[in-house]
């Protein structure tokens, strides 16, 4: 989808000495959006997709050169699942012989959404954020909405209904396995001190504890750069610029013992910057801009300060500590089991209110606590403590 709009006279009523300034202001815009990550997500392809025939065809062009320029305001996770949305409409059409994908008819909408639905087994929760996703993109290129016609709004009514009838496990929203304290208390005592675990395993070992500590998402944690990282006295500080929620994300801070197994990570990757700069003393690191949770060597040198980890780090970091204990209990941990165990404790533990809850994990509302602890077994506690006499 690589659609320029030249900017002329003509598009423009300005004289030509304003003109060169505005292409200046154009040309630093564009540098500074090369640093952003929200505007490196490949756009999905379009060449061939859109039918030339359509009435309003030089308006869609129009909103698509806007959205490549903006990209609509969306964060990086939402491209992401949208444009995924997206291709995967457009391999449908591209299956039953469609000529073009767009505008979309309802009807072919409908047969796309029966073959995600019982061809590829897909569950009630996806259906509705490919048909929420679809919707965005068209109202973004000015195509009518799809999903606003009849046939498409009774189909999503009654389809939950029907997939829980034949399968209840399509409709139930399955989360992550709870990582709680007890759990990484247990790591700790497992782990050791950096001294017998080695920089390697102490590594996991404080990511787990941040990732509990501070119920982050997993991006937010393995992006973190030292400077986010701030230490006063005994407090471990993490400063965030931005989350999936928000523009201006309060702090998150760590006390006590889990602090302290930070500080003494945050000394080895110092430490491991040194050792960096000293065996590659052409390229050093400086000004606290590397990534703390990175490819950390035996000797505890950092093998790219400027490369951070990746989500299958962190999914293989979570199943290796689950491997280690002597009892197992329940499913495997993932990437977002820290963050599913931080507000279970928050409910059971702590007694926390509804918007202590919400604060753990930067929710907007209780929505998404009730399905953790839900889906988790724990939302149920409540009504058992008024049964207590």
């Amino acid at each position: 989808m690589e659609v320029n709009v030249e900017i002329t006279k003509q598009n423009l009523p300005i004289p030509a000495s304003g003109l060169e300034k505005i292409k200046a202001l154009e040309l630093g815009n564009n540098k500074e959006k090369e640093n952003l990550s929200r505007f490196k997500i490949p756009l999905p392809e379009l060449d061939g997709a859109i039918d030339p025939d359509h009435p309003n065809l030089k308006t869609i062009l129009d909103n698509m050169a806007i959205f490549e320029a903006t990209r609509g305001g969306f964060s990086k996770a939402t491209q992401k699942n949208m444009f995924s949305a997206v291709r995967s409409w457009i391999r449908f059409t591209e299956y039953i012989e469609l000529a073009y994908a767009f505008p979309i008819h309802p009807r072919m909408f409908y047969y796309w959404i029966l073959h995600l639905k019982n061809e590829q087994k897909v569950s009630y929760a996806t259906l509705m954020s490919r048909k929420n996703l679809i919707a965005i993109f068209l109202n973004q290129l000015g195509f009518a909405n799809v999903t606003e016609d009849k046939l498409i709004k009774d189909f999503f009514r009654g389809v939950k209904k029907d997939m829980a009838e034949s399968d209840l496990s399509k409709v139930e929203q399955k989360v992550a396995s709870p990582f709680r304290a007890s759990d990484l208390n247990r790591q700790i005592e497992i782990v050791g001190t950096l001294e017998q675990a080695g920089p390697k395993l102490f590594k996991d070992l404080a990511y787990m504890t941040i990732a509990y500590s501070t119920a982050l998402r997993e991006e937010e944690i393995f992006t973190l750069k030292r400077k986010n990282v701030i230490i006063s006295g005994d407090t471990v500080t993490i400063v965030r610029t931005k989350s999936k929620t928000s523009a201006a994300p309060p702090k998150k801070s760590i006390i006590g013992r889990y602090a302290g197994i930070v500080k003494k990570y945050i000394e080895l990757v110092e430490n491991g910057v040194e050792l960096y700069n000293h065996v590659t003393p052409s390229r050093p690191v400086e000004d606290q801009e590397y990534y703390i949770f990175g490819w950390i060597l035996k000797n505890g040198q950092l093998k790219d300060p400027l490369k951070p980890m990746n989500g299958v780090s962190v999914l293989r970091l979570f199943r290796k500590a689950y491997e280690r204990q002597s009892v197992f209990n329940g499913r495997c941990w993932s990437g977002h089991s820290a963050r599913c165990g931080a507000v279970v404790d928050g409910h059971v533990v702590h007694k926390m209110n509804a918007v202590d809850l919400m604060s753990i994990g930067d929710w907007t509302n209780m929505g998404t606590v009730k399905r953790y602890l839900r889906a988790t077994g724990h939302l149920e506690a409540s009504n058992i403590e008024l049964q207590k006499h």
